[in-house]
């Protein structure tokens, strides 16, 4: 990934693609959860759905092809203590069937590859789209 911040993110929600994707951790300390659609730990490339300062989680386990969404009225739906008024996403996860929903600060989605020789969590990522908030609503 490129270190200069000012390389413009490829891409923006909405965003689809056809693997198949699943609920991989979610670690309560940052408020981070992450959507992979690694098969395993001998993947050799994958794409991640990372979310973080993660307010509200309604998701199913796995998605057979997937939308990313933004879903504001989602926003209106769901009751959140929020005390500092920050503006948050509510991002719509989809496939054909199902729809499950996540209310956080930024969500980056990220292909990830590893080269020959690295161990099973080192990977080199490039990031395909990034959606943030923080702003005072």
């Amino acid at each position: 990934m490129p270190s200069d911040m000012s390389v413009p993110i490829p891409s923006t929600l909405p965003w689809t693609n056809p693997a198949s994707f699943r609920v991989w951790r979610y670690g309560i300390g940052h408020s981070r959860l992450l959507l992979t659609s690694r098969s395993g730990l001998d993947s050799i490339a994958h794409i991640d759905l990372l979310f973080e300062d993660v307010q509200f989680i309604q998701l199913h386990r796995d998605y057979r092809g997937i939308r990313v969404a933004e879903d504001p009225a989602a926003l209106t739906e769901v009751a959140i203590r929020n005390p500092l008024g920050i503006a948050y996403l509510a991002v719509a996860i989809s496939d054909a069937t199902r729809t499950g929903l996540v209310i956080c600060s930024r969500v980056t989605i990220t292909s990830q590859h590893r080269r020959s020789g690295q161990g099973p969590d080192d990977f080199e990522a490039e990031v395909l789209v990034q959606q943030r908030t923080g702003r005072p609503a």
